[in-house]
C-alpha cells in the first residue's frame, strides 16, 4: 500500500510539472493580447448582444455582417449558441442563408472559413455545398481564378484551405499576378489598390504558403505601411473616392494582414487606433468624426484586437448543434486556460483525492 501511495505521489508531481508547463505556456500566449483590447472587446460583445435579431443575425449589411459577428464571437471564445433568440442562433441564421450566400465566391469563401471554424461540414452546411459552388466558379472569368473579382478569388482560396481542399497552383498563381506595381491589390483586379483587398490577399496567400518574407509579401508589406495615417489607422485607399481618412474596417483588415506577415509592432499600433473608436456603448464608431456605433466595424474589430487573423479563426468551445441554447454569453475575458490544461486541472485534482481511475474520467 505504501509503494501505491509513493507512486500516486510520484504520478501527481510529473501531471503537476506537465500542468505548470501548460498554465505558463497558456500565460504567455495570452500575454501577446493586451489587457485593454481584452477588456474592450469584453464591452464589444455586451454591445453585440443587444444587435442581434430574432432570427438570430446581427444588424449590418446582410448576411456577411453576421459572418463577421461570428468570427467576434469565436474569437473571444465564446460559443455561438450562447447567442440565442428562442431557437435560434447565427449558426442556424447563416445555415438558412447558406444557398443565398454561396452565389457570390467571396461569400462562399468567407462563410467557409466560418463552418470550418465551427467544426461543420462545408460541403453540406445549411444543405449547401460551399466548396462545390466555389469550385463551380474556377476559370469563368480568367485562368485560374475563381468568381469575378480578385477579393472573391482571395476568399476563395481561405476558404478552401480552412476546409481541408489542396490549392490549385493555378490558383494561387493568378492571385499573385494580381499584385499591382505599388505592391497591393485592387478589388476588382485592376486598378489602384486599396488595404481592404490587400489585406485579404495577403493572408490567403499565406494561407497557400508563400512565406512571409518572400518578395510579393514584403512588397505588400511596403504598400500596407504606405497607406498608414499618423494616427497608425489606415484608410480603405490613400487619396482615393473615400477619402484618406482612417477607417475602423480598414483599420481592423489591414492589423489582421500585420499580425499574419509577423508585422507585430505595426499590428498593435494599428490596434492602438482602433481602441480610440470605441463609444461608451462598447461599440465601435466607423471613424473619428462620425459618433455613431457601427455594428459592421464593432464585429471586425473585435476580431483583430484579439489578434486573429482570417487564417486561424478560432474554433467554437465545443461542438454546436443547430437551434441548442445555452444560457447567456459571457462577458469576462476569455478563458486564460487552454482546454488542455483545464484537463490537467481536473486530473490533479483526481489525483489529490487518490482516485486515478477518477482521475483518467475527468481528463477525457
Amino acid at each position: 500500500m505504501k509503494t501505491d501511495t509513493n507512486n500516486r505521489h510520484r504520478i501527481g508531481f510529473a501531471w503537476f510539472a506537465t500542468l505548470m508547463l501548460m498554465v505558463t505556456s497558456a500565460g504567455a500566449a495570452f500575454a501577446a493580447t493586451p489587457p485593454e483590447n481584452s477588456a474592450a472587446a469584453a464591452k464589444a460583445l455586451t454591445w453585440m448582444k443587444t444587435q442581434q435579431q430574432p432570427d438570430g443575425s446581427f444588424a449590418g449589411f446582410g448576411a456577411g455582417s453576421t459572418v463577421d459577428a461570428l468570427f467576434a464571437l469565436l474569437a473571444a471564445g465564446q460559443n455561438p449558441a450562447s447567442f440565442a433568440q428562442g431557437t435560434t442562433t447565427p449558426v442556424t441564421f447563416l445555415q438558412s442563408k447558406a444557398a443565398d450566400i454561396a452565389k457570390g465566391t467571396g461569400g462562399a469563401g468567407k462563410l467557409l472559413i466560418a463552418t470550418q471554424a465551427l467544426g461543420a461540414d462545408g460541403k453540406s452546411f445549411g444543405g449547401t455545398d460551399l466548396v462545390g459552388a466555389i469550385e463551380a466558379t474556377y476559370g469563368i472569368s480568367a485562368t485560374g481564378q475563381y468568381g469575378p473579382d480578385a477579393i472573391g478569388h482571395a476568399f476563395a482560396l481561405l476558404g478552401l484551405k480552412a476546409a481541408g481542399v489542396t490549392l490549385k497552383s493555378e490558383a494561387v498563381d493568378r492571385l499573385t499576378s494580381l499584385q499591382t506595381a505599388e505592391g497591393g491589390w485592387t478589388f476588382s483586379g485592376a486598378g489602384k489598390p486599396d488595404t481592404n483587398t490587400t489585406a485579404v490577399a495577403v493572408q490567403a496567400l499565406l494561407a497557400a504558403g508563400i512565406k512571409a518574407d518572400s518578395a510579393p509579401l514584403q512588397k505588400a508589406l511596403a504598400y500596407l505601411l504606405s497607406q498608414r495615417n499618423a494616427d497608425g489607422g489606415y484608410p480603405y485607399q490613400q487619396g482615393g473616392e473615400f477619402g484618406s481618412d482612417s477607417d475602423a474596417n480598414s483599420t481592423a483588415y489591414v492589423a489582421q494582414a500585420l499580425t499574419a506577415l509577423g508585422a507585430t509592432a505595426d499590428s498593435a499600433a494599428a490596434q492602438k487606433f482602433l481602441l480610440i473608436l470605441q463609444n461608451p456603448s462598447g461599440a465601435f464608431k466607423y471613424m473619428v468624426a462620425e459618433a455613431d456605433d457601427n455594428a459592421g466595424a464593432t464585429y471586425q474589430v473585435v476580431s483583430a484586437l484579439l489578434g486573429t487573423t482570417l487564417i486561424n479563426v478560432k474554433g467554437a468551445p465545443e461542438p454546436v448543434a443547430p437551434g441548442t441554447t445555452v444560457g447567456m454569453p459571457r462577458t469576462g475575458q476569455p478563458t486564460d486556460l487552454p482546454l488542455a490544461a483545464l484537463g490537467l486541472l481536473s486530473a490533479l485534482s483526481a489525483i489529490t483525492a487518490g482516485t486515478l481511475a477518477r482521475r483518467k474520467a475527468r481528463a477525457s
